[in-house]
C-alpha cells in the first residue's frame, strides 16, 4: 500500500510500525515537520484511536469486512498441516481465526502465524507453531514463518 502511494504521487508516506496507529499518530504529532492532516483509509471495522492534538485525522472507510467460518477444505488443509503460515492484517481476522481453529478442534501447533503487528499477533493468542509480527518479534520453529 505505501509503495502504491508513492507510485501514484504521495510525497510523504508514513506506515504504523510495531505500536500501530496510535503509536504513528504520537510520533507524528511530536515530529515539527509532520503533517498535520492526515488521511486515514480504513475498515468499517476497525479499533477507535485517539487523534493527539494538533492533528486532524480524517477518516474515510474504503471496505468493510465480514467473518465468516472456515470452510471444509481450508479446515481439512489446517488440520493435515497443509498450510504452514497464516497471514493476518487485522485484530479483528486474528480472533477469528483462532476461535475457528479452536471451534474445529484443530491444534494451533499446526500452523504458524504471521501478523502485520504485535496487536495482531496478541489478538490471535497463544499455542501456534511461531508468531512472527511486522515488529520483528519472532518465536517460529519452521523455516516456513
Amino acid at each position: 500500500s505505501a509503495e502504491a502511494a508513492r507510485a501514484a504521487g504521495f510525497q510523504q508516506v508514513r506506515v504504523p510500525g510495531s505500536g500501530g496507529i496510535a503509536a504513528l499518530l504520537a510520533a507524528l504529532a511530536a515530529d515539527p515537520a509532520a503533517p498535520r492532516r492526515l488521511l486515514h483509509l480504513a475498515a468499517r471495522e476497525r479499533t477507535p484511536v485517539d487523534v493527539p492534538a494538533g492533528l486532524h485525522l480524517s477518516i474515510v472507510e474504503t471496505y468493510r469486512t465480514a467473518l465468516l467460518p472456515l470452510t471444509p477444505a481450508a479446515a481439512d488443509l489446517l488440520a493435515r498441516g497443509a498450510i504452514g503460515v497464516a497471514l493476518l492484517y487485522s485484530a479483528r481476522t486474528a480472533a477469528q481465526l483462532a476461535a475457528e481453529v479452536d471451534r474445529l478442534r484443530i491444534a494451533r501447533r499446526l500452523l504458524a502465524v504471521a501478523a502485520l503487528s504485535p496487536e495482531v499477533a496478541a489478538a490471535a493468542g497463544p499455542g501456534w507453531r511461531g508468531t512472527r509480527s511486522s515488529a520483528g518479534c519472532c518465536s517460529c520453529s519452521s523455516s516456513a514463518c
